[in-house]
C-alpha cells in the first residue's frame, strides 16, 4: 500500500489461503477469500469482507459492488 501512495484500510486484498488472509488483517486490510483450496470458515476472521468460490465470481457486477467499502 505504502508503494502505491495508499492507506492500508483502503486496500482490498484477494486471497485463497490461511497466511495470506492472516497477512492482510496483520496490515491493516480487508480482505475477500477466495474458497478454491480452502473453506470459507477457515479463511474466516473480522476483516474479511466477503468469500467467493473462485476468482471468476469475482467479475459478477453485484458482488464488486456489495463489497464497496465507504472510505472517511
Amino acid at each position: 500500500a505504502r508503494r502505491i501512495g495508499v492507506a492500508p484500510e483502503h486496500c482490498i486484498v484477494f486471497e485463497d489461503a490461511p497466511f495470506g488472509i492472516e497477512a492482510a488483517r496483520r496490515a491493516g486490510m480487508r480482505a475477500v477469500a477466495i474458497c478454491s483450496t480452502h473453506s470459507a470458515d477457515e479463511l474466516a476472521g473480522t476483516h474479511v469482507v466477503a468469500a467467493v468460490s473462485d476468482y471468476t465470481e469475482l467479475m459478477n457486477t453485484d458482488f464488486l459492488e456489495s463489497i464497496h467499502v465507504a472510505t472517511a
